[in-house]
């Protein structure tokens, strides 16, 4: 009886492993729209993380010595991040509204309500707004005057901002599920139950082919297509992902590590944590490490990281910033700010740091400081960065135009 339930066991995870469901997936209704990466038009700030694959970078060119061209308080607290492009900045407020403000003056363009407080930015796709709302819901809104176009879907509250493209809308919730659904009209396309008990603050990433989404303490890989996951990589308390080329780069409390969108788990997988116990007891050699491309070591506060060419700049709410190669995971350089209130930004004028009252700027290749601008009486937590001004969040309420 034994024999038969293992038997049963194995051929029952060789099927799950190699023929998953393959119920057909609805496809969207077209493929053309997606938020144009920070990195093609510095013009635009489409995501509080810049483009979908969260690298915090962009080609903008802001001025290192930027004046205040003007003020505006919202008269109530902000409750996400600023996205921005070359007429408007986007902002979700706490008496439940979504506000857009000209990126001339500040004036206000329009107010619309929303169902609950908004806790993360809208994504910015084309002429929409992607916004997840605290009532598991997704809304389209016309970025030009504010109209909703649709909205659908419920669930958990969603606390991180979706992400766009090639038509289709990838959000995930406090849950731990990720639904993607049809940019045009709102149809859902898939969803993936919740892995974890537990879902994540962390927003999820668009690689080649996958989604990278933080899960407790994995970072998983989706197809999305499909929305089945491809991969798993284990770490203590992941506080990042973003992807670049063909990989994924997740940060930790404990580690910095990279892998391959192809890379899988060994068929042995199951099995990984018996075989710890047993390593334990000197029963049996240690077990191998979970496919990767390199792992180096991070720093305690790490923040979500930014990519500068072939750079990844790893900075800590400390201060202590480092750059690693994005082949290799070796450091080439560190330095020491002030303590951070916000991760860095990697833009063609060098890595933007934002302190709680001042912009630090570093030079990318080497870590040295190209110039401090202190702003005192500031109180600094967002920032987006375009070609036609850095807009900056301050004291919770005033959004601040430097040019």
């Amino acid at each position: 009886m034994l024999r038969f339930a293992l038997l049963a066991a194995v051929v029952w995870f060789a099927w799950y492993q190699w023929y998953p469901d393959s119920t057909p997936v609805p496809l969207p209704a077209s493929a053309t729209r997606g938020v144009v990466g920070a990195t093609i038009d510095p013009l635009r700030w489409p995501l509080p993380d810049g483009d979908v694959a969260r690298t915090r970078s962009t080609a903008a060119r802001p001025n290192l010595n930027a004046a205040e061209a003007w003020r505006i308080r919202l008269g109530s607290l902000a409750t996400t991040g600023l996205v921005a492009t070359a007429d408007a900045i986007y902002v979700g407020v706490s008496e439940g509204a979504l506000l857009a403000l000209s990126t001339r003056d500040g004036h206000e363009l329009w107010r619309v309500p929303v169902a609950g407080q908004i806790d993360a930015a809208p994504a910015l796709a084309g002429d929409r707004l992607y916004v997840g709302l605290r009532d598991g819901s997704l809304a389209a809104i016309d970025a030009r005057d504010g109209r909703q176009v649709w909205r659908a879907g419920r669930g958990a509250s969603v606390f991180t901002s979706p992400v766009v493209d090639a038509g289709v809308v990838y959000v995930t919730s406090g849950r731990g599920d990720v639904r993607a659904f049809d940019a045009e009209d709102g149809r859902q396309l898939w969803e993936r139950a919740p892995k974890e008990a537990l879902g994540s603050a962390v927003p999820l990433a668009i690689g080649a082919g996958v989604l990278a989404v933080v899960a407790g303490d994995e970072v998983d890989l989706i197809d999305r297509m499909t929305g089945q996951e491809t991969y798993f990589y284990r770490m203590r308390a992941p506080v990042a992902a973003l992807a670049h080329d063909r990989e994924v780069i997740a940060l930790g409390r404990q580690s910095l590590t990279a892998f391959g969108v192809e890379q899988r788990r060994p068929w042995w997988e199951p099995a990984r944590m018996w075989w710890g116990q047993f390593w334990l007891q000197g029963l049996l050699p240690a077990p191998p490490g979970q496919p990767s491309r390199w792992v180096a070591g991070a720093p305690a506060g790490g923040i979500a990281p930014a990519i500068a060419g072939e750079l990844l700049i790893v900075a800590a709410t400390g201060g202590a910033v480092r750059a690693h190669d994005l082949r290799t995971g070796e450091e080439r350089w560190s330095a020491s700010v002030g303590r951070l209130v916000f991760p860095p930004v990697a833009t063609a004028a060098g890595v933007l740091l934002l302190e709680a009252d001042a912009l630090v700027w570093l030079d990318a290749a080497t870590g040295v400081v190209r110039g401090r601008q202190p702003l005192p009486g500031e109180r600094f937590s967002s920032v987006a960065v375009t070609d036609g001004g850095s807009y900056l969040l301050s004291r919770g309420s005033d959004i601040v135009a430097l040019r």
